[in-house]
């Protein structure tokens, strides 16, 4: 390996581009159908349903990641490495997953009965703990997608799903069925996509064999230590608030703030999918020490907080048209949690770049060190606000934990000398940002439509504009 850096070597640039983009497409359409399912349950049932549906998908969401123990991100990082070592990583770390999964599930059908839950939403729950180990299956295929830069083959199965999923929850409401008959067909399309991805992976990345080598298990088993714990922390840093408001509050609040959440989870896919892709460059780059990773992260970071900066403001000024639209006048409550939750459009931009960092050189360690902290304080702060607050409690929760959480993964990230960004680089997205929030201010109740055009040329006109008045993005990170 010659001492080039990673963002010079040919075609470097246009895999992370291209990978981002496809990427980007499945999650678009991912959460496209999420936001539909959850307009089609909101306006057909209630609020009350709606929070039924968020309440299960949240368990789901927590179990799963739980039971896939941090595989995802490390067979990111290792095939990346080694590619040729693609079957072997992904057999042994999918046996450990079904293992994990089987024993979460078994846990989950004994304690569902005893949270005290309406009829429904233990029905609903019951239900969609079997998506579990399908769940956690697809996210180590999807691993293997990532890293070996096959990542069409997820956004061609997603966009399959998502008709499926759509076309059946339809049917199911229009039959006159309920949530739990929704959660259902979301059970049955998971399943699915995990053999279709045991097919892609077997035809198109490299063909699986179940030979288990126990040393290499055991081996396997020591590194994936702090990518387990990171995991499992993971899943209780995303959505704790979900869960601390269906045990604290009623279903209706829940449903309100799941509604807020679905307009917020339409922006965190494109840190999600850059990162990504960024991730596994990241990584060789500290593997080879062409010491490229800190120009790496720092056009990641500035490229992500352009964007994540009018999306927030965006989703603050023109909350109650937004959410007027979607879902109706009676869920005006879901206005203030939304201006609340749009912070978030900048937080999670920067923590998607910030833990990848350094689990990409190596310090895992320290990022489970970082969420140990973060997570037990979310949840102690959480479960006070929610008690006291409701879902207002909820959604001031989420910013401050971010933010929290962020500094301290920062203060990490400091010790090779270079932080996240340079600061200046950010002067055009903050002056075209504050110059948007001014139209749309003026705009007041106008059509959404209307609101977001606007928005788009206003920002991407001052953006540009300051962009070549100050010369503020320097060519070299972004080449």
């Amino acid at each position: 390996m010659t001492t080039a850096t990673v963002a010079e070597q040919p075609g470097s640039v246009r895999q992370i581009a291209r990978g981002t983009a496809v990427l980007a497409a499945a999650r678009v359409v991912e959460r496209g159908s999420s936001l539909v399912i959850a307009l089609l349950v909101s306006r057909r049932l209630g609020a009350s349903a709606l929070g039924t549906y968020a309440t299960a998908v949240a368990y789901f969401q927590l179990i799963a990641l739980a039971g896939e123990m941090g595989t995802s991100n490390l067979l990111v990082r290792e095939i990346a490495k080694e590619p040729s070592r693609t079957a072997r990583y992904v057999v042994h770390a999918a046996v450990m997953a079904i293992g994990v999964s089987l024993v979460f599930m078994a846990l989950a059908w004994i304690v569902i009965p005893h949270l005290g839950y309406s009829a429904d939403l233990r029905r609903g729950l019951t239900v969609m703990v079997i998506a579990i180990l399908p769940g956690a299956l697809n996210t180590v295929a999807e691993a293997a997608f990532i890293a070996n830069r096959r990542v069409e083959l997820e956004t061609l199965t997603t966009v399959g799903a998502t008709i499926t999923m759509i076309a059946g929850s339809v049917a199911v409401l229009a039959a006159g069925g309920d949530v739990v008959a929704v959660l259902g067909v979301f059970v049955a399309v998971e399943t699915a996509i995990a053999l279709v991805y045991v097919v892609l992976v077997h035809r198109c990345i490299a063909p699986i064999r179940i030979e288990l080598d126990r040393r290499f298990a055991r081996a396997l088993l020591r590194d994936i230590r702090p990518f387990a714990g990171s995991s499992l922390l993971g899943a209780l840093f995303a959505r704790p608030e979900v869960i601390i408001l269906s045990l604290l509050a009623t279903e209706r609040q829940v449903g309100h703030y799941a509604a807020a959440l679905k307009l917020v989870d339409v922006w965190q896919l494109v840190p999600s999918v850059l990162m990504a892709n960024v991730f596994p460059v990241l990584a060789r780059s500290h593997h080879t020490g062409e010491g490229n990773a800190v120009r790496v992260r720092q056009g990641a970071a500035t490229a992500l907080l352009a964007i994540g900066l009018p999306v927030g403001v965006g989703l603050a000024v023109t909350a109650g048209p937004i959410v007027h639209t979607i879902f109706g006048e009676a869920f005006e409550p879901t206005v203030t949690l939304l201006r609340i939750l749009s912070a978030t459009a900048v937080l999670y931009a920067t923590h998607s770049v910030l833990w990848r960092a350094l689990a990409a050189r190596g310090e895992q360690a320290s990022v489970l060190r970082i969420q140990i902290f973060s997570v037990v304080l979310r949840l102690i702060v959480g479960v006070v606000l929610v008690a006291r607050f409701g879902a207002l409690g909820a959604a001031i929760t989420v910013p401050c934990m971010l933010l929290v959480h962020n500094a301290l993964l920062a203060r990490r990230l400091r010790s090779d000398g270079d932080g996240i960004l340079q600061w200046r680089d950010l002067r055009p997205a903050v002056l075209a940002a504050a110059g948007m929030a001014a139209v749309l201010a003026l705009l007041g109740d106008a059509p959404v439509a209307a609101l977001v055009g606007a928005g788009i040329v206003v920002y991407g006109g001052l953006f540009a504009a300051i962009t070549y008045a100050v010369g503020a993005i320097d060519p070299r990170r972004v080449s």
